[in-house]
């Protein structure tokens, strides 16, 4: 059997990069349903199917992993402590929480992590799928985890979910090795928020390991953990923003629950690190929160979009339909469309909407990715100013999305009355409004 698995994967071992979504290896799936309902060998094929799983589990992804649903290969004896050996020679590490989710389906959580399947899980160096695979996991076999760790002297994630008492009675107890092992003091701090005495030692400690600092928060980053260049890169900025500010451990703060980037604030600066946007470029002006940098950078197949701005006051509740719609119309006033209206996307300013940084710094528009200046208004302190600028286009833009579009329409029309005095919306072929 194992000269027939390796004759199929073959071809599978000559790609230069594996993508858990988009890899067929449908072959693995039909080789194996076949063995398995041989009627005469059925049973006896499922054992050799588990003597072979370091060949078979290393190409299984999302088109292909029904076999691993069979009862007769899950509830076979060996199959934890054989698939637990076997992670080692996984082709999709990036994804192997996937394969984990994918098993508690049909496995229940405490037979899936037995002691040998915690021990391997310590063994990936894919650290952020380490931290959903603690997340798919239940108190008990959390704090196993955490002993593994422990005795064998390696890095300790801790899940990304809040901490329970239990776990936060643990970690105190052994604070010293979480502090010089946990690959997220950051996050480590933020669940230690009602303990304050175990806090200020978390924040004194990372206060006098600036390297520990930063790379507590470029551990939050999934847009660039895979690649070591591009961690290299979001560095040097995070060093010079804490270095400059001299940003303590208690002022920084990350937020991880935006759908295309993660926000880390560092005193009063704000960094955004996310996917590409939607207008990467509109002209600049006065509404939206001034930049200190704003850049698209690709390293090595990588592309993510790195802001850096002022920290503002965010609460939702004092952000009024009249607020939004007085930004909306500023930027009408410029030619602009703004499209994503939402309180979420404003903030209150702390200081006037300048560019403040120790030595006097003032980037071209071009430099930051966007187009000549439109306006002459200045906001202040207290002012409200538009913080996602990823929905803004130029008026007559073919391409314009509508993320809220009721509030746009109901905007655009309040616009153009006051301005134009009309009563109805034009649309064009597609529904989408015209703009006039």
């Amino acid at each position: 059997m194992r000269e027939e698995i390796l004759k199929i994967i073959s071809v599978y071992d000559k790609q230069e990069k594996h993508n858990y979504y988009f890899d067929s290896c449908t072959e693995i799936r039909d080789y194996v349903y076949k063995k398995i309902n041989n009627l005469i060998f059925g049973r006896q094929n499922a054992k050799k199917i588990i003597d072979n799983l370091d060949l078979l589990i290393a190409y299984t992804n999302s088109s292909n992993c029904d076999w691993l649903f069979y009862e007769s290969i899950y509830n076979n004896p060996f199959f934890i402590s054989k698939l637990a050996s076997s992670l080692k020679y996984y082709k999709y590490p990036e994804c192997i929480s996937e394969l984990f989710s994918q098993l508690l389906s049909v496995i229940d959580k405490n037979k899936l992590f037995s002691n040998e399947m915690i021990d391997a899980i310590s063994d990936i160096k894919e650290l952020d799928q380490v931290v959903e695979i603690l997340g798919l996991m239940d108190i008990n076999n959390r704090i196993k985890y955490y002993e593994r760790c422990i005795a064998n002297n390696k890095t300790i994630c801790i899940p990304g979910s809040t901490l329970t008492d239990t776990e936060l009675d643990f970690i105190e107890k052994n604070m010293d090795f979480f502090l010089n092992k946990c690959n997220n003091l950051i996050k480590l701090k933020t669940a230690f928020r009602t303990r304050k005495e175990k806090k200020d030692l978390i924040c004194k400690y990372l206060d006098s390991n600036i390297d520990k600092k930063i790379e507590s928060i470029l551990n939050n980053c999934r847009y660039i953990n895979k690649n070591n260049k591009m961690k290299e890169f979001i560095y040097y900025i995070v060093k010079e923003i804490i270095e400059n500010e001299n940003v303590d451990a208690s002022k920084i703060e990350i937020n991880t629950s935006g759908g295309y980037s993660e926000v880390v604030i560092l005193g009063d600066k704000v960094l955004k690190i996310g996917s590409s946007r939607k207008t990467k470029e509109f002209p600049n002006n006065p509404y939206i929160i001034k930049p200190l940098l704003r850049q698209e950078v690709t390293i090595d197949d990588t592309t993510i979009f790195v802001e850096v701005t002022e920290r503002v006051i965010v609460n939702r509740e004092e952000v009024t339909d009249e607020i939004l719609y007085s930004l909306y119309k500023e930027l009408r006033n410029l030619g602009l469309v703004w499209t994503d209206i939402a309180a979420k996307n404003v903030g209150r300013l702390i200081k006037d909407n300048d560019i403040h940084w120790k030595e006097q710094i003032e980037p071209s528009d071009e430099t930051l990715g966007l187009k000549k200046f439109k306006g002459v208004k200045k906001l202040k302190r207290g002012d409200f100013v538009i913080l996602d600028a990823d929905y803004i286009y130029e008026e007559g833009d073919k391409d314009i999305s509508y993320p809220t579009r009721d509030i746009c329409e109901e905007f655009e029309f309040r616009y153009q009355s006051e301005k134009n005095g009309i009563t109805t919306i034009e649309r064009d072929n597609n529904n989408s409004i015209k703009l006039t």
